[in-house]
């Protein structure tokens, strides 16, 4: 495990830098709406485009890392692995499922647990703070929803590198300049 954070650390740093970005970006759209407007269209709008957002950041730097690999795989110097982008959106999202684990059987032995499940939901919800407002309006008190939040990432960061690794590019190579 430790060797596979070493050789991939890179890949999973970007990843979680994705998601420290993301979750002030969700922090400041969701609460500017919510101090300055009482639509939940409006929470529910902006919290779509937050999460939306998010996952095209991810299939971006998934994909471009596939394309990377599918050179080094063309040529033998690497072995060809299709999940190893779900590998790193696991990496990246342990801390969220972590706490998704914490969270699911603190919240059905409450009262006992309300305190813990109240610190650990709100730790929770501030790291998937793009999913914050969906969360709010939809369904503010189901603790799987923790363990939902990071799905998206996980299968984005997958198909990312999937097709990045079949050679399918999202954005076009940069051209050098001569």
């Amino acid at each position: 495990m430790l060797s596979f954070f070493k050789k991939h650390g890179r890949m999973i740093s970007k990843l979680v830098v994705n998601q420290v970005g993301m979750m002030v970006f969700g922090i400041a759209t969701t609460t500017g709406i919510i101090a300055y407007s009482s639509s939940n269209a409006a929470l529910t709008g902006v919290s779509v485009f937050a999460v939306l957002f998010y996952q095209v950041l991810l299939l971006f730097a998934t994909n471009e890392e596939g394309a990377r690999d599918k050179i080094r795989v063309d040529a033998g110097r690497l072995e060809r692995d299709n999940f190893l982008g779900l590998k790193w959106a696991l990496a990246a999202n342990s801390l969220n499922l972590l706490l998704a684990v914490i969270i699911i059987p603190l919240y059905f032995f409450q009262p006992a647990t309300e305190a813990l499940f109240t610190a650990f939901g709100l730790i929770a919800r501030l790291i998937q703070s793009p999913y914050l407002g969906l969360a709010a309006l939809y369904c503010p008190y189901n603790p799987i929803l923790y363990l939902l939040m990071p799905l998206p990432s996980l299968i984005v960061c997958w198909f990312g590198y999937y097709i990045g690794l079949r050679g399918v590019l999202i954005l076009p190579e940069k051209k050098k300049r001569t």
